[in-house]
């Protein structure tokens, strides 16, 4: 029974990985999607937000197909196999039901998140794949713990750690549910192994000022511990699917006494990983699919359940029934060319060819945004810059060498926001793209600023001098006086009231290629309300929002 079980298994598999090639060929690039593809054009050990992973996959998909499976064939395959890889977690006496494979393979369906990961490339597509891997080798070494099984665990942990560093709290939580591993000399070894594969992503981080975990640590957005909160119980629920969390969690709470071990350490899995990002949300702000990974551990509780509590399988049934059709209705839509207000449909490309018929042969730079830069490419197959300024974060645009081919030259200016003199065309969603010529665009994003003073005290309305050493690491100068957006500094202070920006006087002229420089800069903070802020310096290009070039210090200004 279990072989043919599994042999009906393969043959769902392979229907849905047909109906994903479909879904992916016919539903338009995510901003997102086309931003990873950035990554593949450079393949490296690191980039500003993820790990290596992503870029891999884009870049295998890229050498295979072009349009959109050009960045998500390999998102196809690895859902499937992830699908496979969580079908063999089952063990073989739990799957002699004759409706098995067909249970097992609806209850994944009914995990909305799934569904998504199915046919749009994303780093948790890597990172599901990786944890199921990561689980049954798990599995493994706890039955039998031998060198080769502490390897096969090793490198999973090394898969984790390159697809997405979510990866490290699955890690962390398979030590915890089992803390008698720490007095396994394997695990040391699987933990050193690791740490090897991972060296060179390490080194990578290191060679760039750990600026992923800058990003991910302390430059993304706080929030309120009760917004954070109420983003996750509302991304749980969305993404696991709330009609299916609550029959599971109340039939699991009345099973607890009959669990059986095998089942327990998923229940720890899956009551872990929420438990750790609820735990999170008194730090900052939780993305909905960082959850994802809760998946798999559910996906075995549900099959479990249905077929241990004839109650919960009761429930379950018209439950997952209406979530299909859901789901089922949801991918059918997206595909279809609708008026909708939703992101498969932001700035397809009749956008983009309007951006560049407008451009008539000179290289475009968007406004804060790196998915239009990103989609530009993918669409036109130009490359395109973004600029961003400090009331928008940085990105991979920031820290490759992406935008050394736009400095000094003449460039079209995108922005939703207005500039001074536009040329002004839709965005096919029935808002406004405003565009102009400038002159001489200085790209100036991988400057280095170090204030040298970290903490600062200065008094409001009384003029100070901050000395500052700027390293510019181009191989060409930055001029401030030059073309249509002249360059001046400014002082950005932020705290949870206010955000703003005051000019800085210099006396300075260029920035010399290749070297360090100190320079004196001075500011009268007559508009600041005494208090605690948050500052950087950074520089302005004219009429544009200034950049950020230094770090975050603390500053208290007092009357």
């Amino acid at each position: 029974m279990h072989k043919i079980q599994a042999k009906r298994f393969y043959y769902m598999m392979f229907a849905w990985f047909l109906i994903n090639l479909v879904q992916a060929m016919f539903t338009p690039v995510l901003g997102d999607e086309a931003y990873y593809m950035i990554y593949s054009l450079d393949l490296n050990w690191g980039y500003f937000d993820h790990p290596p992973a992503i870029a891999l996959l884009t870049w295998i998909s890229s050498g295979l197909f072009d349009d959109e499976l050009g960045i998500r064939f390999m998102t196809l395959v690895l859902n499937a196999a992830t699908m496979l890889l969580c079908w063999n977690l089952i063990p073989a006496e739990k799957k002699q039901h004759k409706h098995a494979a067909l249970t097992f393979f609806i209850i994944l369906l009914c995990i909305p998140i799934f569904h998504v990961y199915s046919f749009v490339t994303t780093p948790d597509v890597p990172l599901l794949f990786s944890f199921a891997l990561y689980l049954l080798w798990y599995k493994d070494f706890l039955m039998k713990q031998n060198l080769l099984n502490a390897l096969l665990l090793g490198l999973g942990a090394s898969m984790l750690i390159y697809s997405k560093y979510q990866g490290g709290v699955l890690i962390l939580i398979s030590i915890l549910i089992k803390p008698q591993l720490l007095k396994s000399g394997w695990l040391y070894i699987s933990g050193f192994f690791a740490l090897i594969l991972i060296t060179p992503h390490l080194n990578w981080l290191y060679e760039n000022d750990f600026v992923t975990l800058q990003y991910h640590l302390i430059d993304r957005q706080q929030g309120t511990v009760w917004e954070n909160m109420s983003n996750y119980f509302a991304g749980v629920s969305g993404v696991l699917n709330l009609l299916i969390l609550i029959p599971l969690f109340y039939f699991m709470w009345l099973e607890r006494k009959k669990i059986q071990q095998q089942t327990k350490w998923m229940q720890l899995f899956f009551f872990g990983i929420l438990a750790f990002f609820l735990l999170y949300t008194l730090r900052s702000r939780v993305e909905a699919h960082w959850m994802a990974s809760a998946l798999i551990p559910m996906s075995w509780l549900v099959y479990n359940m249905y077929f241990h509590s004839n109650g919960f399988a009761r429930i379950f049934r018209p439950l997952a029934l209406t979530t299909l059709g859901l789901m089922i209705a949801i991918r059918v839509l997206i595909t279809l060319p609708l008026d909708w207000d939703i992101e498969f449909y932001e700035e397809k490309a009749g956008f983009y060819s309007a951006i560049e018929e407008i451009a008539d042969g000179k290289q475009v730079v968007y406004l804060n945004s790196y998915r239009n830069a990103s989609k530009h490419l993918f669409y036109e197959g130009k490359k395109a810059f973004t600029y961003n300024s400090v009331f928008y974060r940085k990105t991979q645009f920031d820290l490759n060498d992406f935008g050394e081919s736009f400095h000094n030259n003449r460039v079209l200016l995108a922005n939703h926001h207005s500039l001074p003199d536009p040329i002004t065309t839709t965005d096919g969603m029935g808002g406004e793209i405003h565009c102009q010529f400038v002159d001489s665009f200085q790209v100036f994003t991988k400057l280095k600023g170090h204030l040298e003073d970290s903490e600062l005290k200065l008094k409001v309305k009384k003029k100070h001098t901050l000395t500052i050493r700027i390293l510019n690491p181009y191989s060409y100068n930055i001029e401030l006086n030059k073309g249509d957006l002249p360059l001046s500094f400014y002082l950005y202070l932020a705290n949870k009231e206010r955000e703003i920006s005051i000019p800085l006087e210099c006396k300075l002229e260029v920035l010399p290629a290749g070297k360090e420089i100190v320079v004196p800069l001075e500011c009268m903070p007559a508009e600041i309300e005494s208090g605690s802020y948050e500052i950087a310096i950074c520089i302005k290009p004219g009429f544009l929002d200034p950049q950020r070039i230094s770090q975050n210090y603390k500053a208290q200004f007092v009357d």
